[in-house]
């Protein structure tokens, strides 16, 4: 193309571009992802002046460091309202403030990750108040966030951790949930990157290199383990079971006395017919039969203490896994739509999440299940099929509460909406029967009492408490019928409702002779229906260091994590299961935990950390109890890296949590403490994880150094030409989906 002749003094025009740079001059010039913020990270690292070019710092969405006021703010975000500082003495009460605040009052104050919520006492300068009205209008929400293809809802375990890296971001975005805790920012400032002087910054950015190289090397050597199961499983014979039928009558005795109280997805008596006459002829037993034996087996190998082969009977139960679903995968037949293929297909749907097979995933796999089941009619009760048995109108209404309750959980573990609503069915609870007490012949039930105990209490006790439980998964991840638009009132009540609903549930649990399936039941009930609590209030319990009228949060959101995190009685059985297995029982250790590590965070950030070194001083009662608490939980995360957990980086920043309990101030030396917690903590890991594939048979060697540099020197490092490439950044550290920012937004592309 020719150029432009320039007339008359007058200037060609500058180039056009398509789209606009979001990233720096510098982050372009250097070819480097830029964070995009002022300064970004790149151009402190390297000392470089930091330019974004004809305004694009404003016009383009670039986060600057300063937030608006919060006047303005709520000036132009509607139904809130500015938070307390604090509560005068004569004053109403915390619990007279709730019951006057509306539901629109919390509407930014319960989005911590919303854009439109800003609230801080920061002074607002002249070029954020051009974009204010920008700023609260843009239509973002932070409650969510999108990881590649899979979007995380408010009520997903990944936003349980937004808090440290909004407290590490420049307060535009930062919400008033976490102004001004400075443990939560110290957390986040480990591996920021302008601490101290310049040899400081040095070991720091060293250790940020070290931690970087661990969690890589964790991540390689955690797929190739995945790997080689993967390839094991896929290359076992897939007949009948070749195992000893005395084995087998064992593990089917351990899921119907541990799990089927629960989860009533068989007819015991029904079953055990069924069973027998499968190994009289397992090669001519029914492929449907067959599996529903395959996968009652392997959820009872959970319960299974024989460690001498633990590793053989793990990779035999989820080999069968992998045939049920490939069975449920293939070709759709008429034999598909039955009762037994249904109780199949719950079957793995439970079996998954004990045996931690996919089951990150299984409500994607619960829309199948309940389109089947509504297909088949069971979202109507039996009485509207007068020619229905009463066997088989009472396995439907077991089978549909069975559903709804796996749905709920699903759909709170996936931060997504339940799939039906208490409108959307009439199926009413199953009766207050045992098992025995009908059969194929009987022509009417005859129900015991509400307050009589049968097989099917606990499950009419837990389809009853439904509605709690429905309206607090809808709140959370809903989008018109949101958490942030129910007043604290409600939440109240919803939150009286499941603890009374906890604490009468232990009268519904079937007697036995044994404590053991006893304890395991209460235990099992109590985690299906407490877990809501801390979803519920962990939003919430941090602005109660600035507000009292949310201590009530912070007290339940605490209380519920403790008894999750250490229940009582204890059950060696079902501590395996939550230590092994995946869904709701890992769910279940990730929101407890760092509900307990941010609880003693906001704890040091009040009380200040205490000095050992000190004869006369030594930490409070309450600080001990959480960090026993927190202590067990870091015990809790390493043995699952022990059973095959791959998530390191929970273990890691509840390590940093720990040792901030002992490390005073802001200084880069305090700083240097924490990431170097960080570092021996994925040292632990990886060793635990090596230890694990060498168990396995896992070939180590043709796998490579697993993403550490042989060329690395520490006597070369140079943190002037050292930058962080694109697959490591803070967000990896504290689980926040790397792909996008905390908006939802997707990150700029490097350029």
């Amino acid at each position: 193309m020719v150029p432009r002749p320039v007339r008359d003094g007058v200037q060609p025009s500058p180039r056009k571009r398509n789209r606009p740079a979001r990233s720096c001059q510098e982050c372009r010039r250097r070819k480097v992802k830029c964070d995009r913020l002022v300064p970004c990270g790149h151009c402190v690292l390297s000392k470089k002046p930091c330019h974004y070019g004809h305004g694009l710092a404003q016009a383009s969405g670039i986060r600057t460091g300063r937030p608006p006021a919060i006047q303005d703010v709520h000036r132009h975000t509607p139904y809130a309202t500015p938070p307390q500082a604090s509560v005068s003495a004569t004053g109403p009460s915390p619990v007279s403030n709730a019951s006057r605040l509306t539901g629109s009052a919390l509407d930014t104050q319960l989005s911590a990750q919303s854009s439109g919520s800003i609230a801080n006492s920061y002074h607002l300068g002249p070029a954020a108040n051009t974009n204010l009205h920008h700023i609260a209008t843009t239509p973002r929400d932070g409650k969510i966030s999108l990881n590649k293809s899979r979007l995380f809802g408010q009520s997903h375990w990944t936003n349980s951790t937004l808090e440290v890296r909004r407290a590490h971001q420049p307060p535009t975005y930062t919400s008033i949930v976490l102004a001004n805790i400075p443990q939560l920012q110290k957390t986040a400032a480990v591996l920021s990157s302008e601490i101290g002087n310049t040899t400081d910054n040095e070991i720091l950015i060293r250790l940020k290199w070290e931690i970087g190289s661990l969690l890589q090397k964790c991540k390689l050597r955690s797929k190739s383990i995945k790997s080689s199961q993967t390839r094991r499983c896929s290359s076992l014979p897939r007949a009948h079971p070749s195992i000893a039928k005395e084995f087998a009558d064992q593990m089917v005795h351990f899921y119907v006395t541990r799990f089927e109280s629960v989860f009533r997805i068989l007819h015991i008596p029904s079953f055990w017919s069924e069973y027998e006459k499968y190994w009289r002829d397992p090669k001519g037993a029914e492929t449907v039969l067959q599996l529903k034996i395959q996968l009652v087996m392997a959820i009872g190998t959970i319960v299974h203490q024989d460690t001498s082969r633990t590793t053989d009977i793990y990779l035999t139960a989820r080999q069968w896994l992998y045939v049920a679903q490939e069975w449920l995968s293939g070709p759709m037949k008429k034999d598909r739509i039955s009762i037994s293929s249904l109780q199949v297909q719950c079957l793995l749907i439970l079996a998954r999440q004990v045996l931690a097979v996919g089951g990150d995933l299984v409500w994607i796999s619960m829309g199948t299940v309940f389109r089947t089941a509504m297909q088949m009619g069971l979202h109507r009760d039996p009485k509207h099929f007068k020619r229905m048995g009463v066997l088989e109108g009472e396995i439907r209404r077991r089978l549909w509460a069975s559903i709804l309750e796996l749905d709920v959980q699903a759909a709170l573990d996936a931060g997504m909406l339940p799939t039906l609503s208490l409108g959307d069915f009439d199926t009413e609870a199953p009766s207050n029967v045992n098992d025995n007490e009908v059969d194929e012949q009987t022509d009417a039930l005859l129900e015991h009492p509400a307050t009589t105990t049968t097989a099917s209490s606990l499950q009419r006790f837990l389809f009853q408490s439904l509605r709690p439980r429905l309206e607090i998964a809808r709140r959370m991840n809903g989008i018109a019928s949101t958490l942030s638009e129910s007043s604290y009132k409600e939440i109240v009540a919803l939150t009286t409702t499941i603890t009374n609903i906890c604490r009468s549930c232990a009268a519904h649990i079937p007697r036995t002779d044994s404590p053991d399936v006893v304890s395991f039941h209460k235990n099992l009930a109590d985690l299906l229906l407490r877990r809501f609590l801390v979803h519920l209030h962990r939003p919430l319990a941090s602005r109660a260091r600035t507000d009292p009228l949310y201590y009530f949060s912070r007290k339940m959101s605490i209380d519920a994590a403790m008894a999750i995190l250490s229940p009582i009685p204890k059950n060696a059985e079902f501590a395996h299961l939550v230590l092994l297995g995946a869904g709701i029982f890992k769910n279940r250790m990730i929101h407890a935990s760092l509900a307990v590590a941010s609880e003693l965070l906001m704890e040091v950030s009040e009380q200040g950390p205490v000095e050992y070194h000190s004869p006369f001083q030594g930490p409070s009662g309450y600080r001990k109890m959480l960090m026993e608490a927190l202590g067990e939980a870091l015990g809790q995360t390493s043995e699952r890296i022990r059973l095959g957990e791959t998530n390191v980086k929970l273990h890691m920043k509840l390590s940093i949590a720990m040792r901030q309990t002992e490390v005073a101030g802001e200084s880069s030396w305090s700083m240097q403490q924490l990431a170097q917690s960080a570092k021996e903590s994925l040292e632990t890991s990886y060793a635990t994880i090596q230890e694990r594939a060498t168990s396995e048979g896992v070939d180590i060697e043709s796998r490579g150094n697993g993403g550490m540099s042989e060329a690395f020197d520490p006597d070369d490092f140079d943190p002037e030409n050292f930058f962080l490439g694109p697959d490591f950044t803070l967000d990896d550290l504290f689980f926040v989906p790397a792909d996008f920012d905390m908006d939802g937004e997707g990150r700029p592309p490097q350029m």
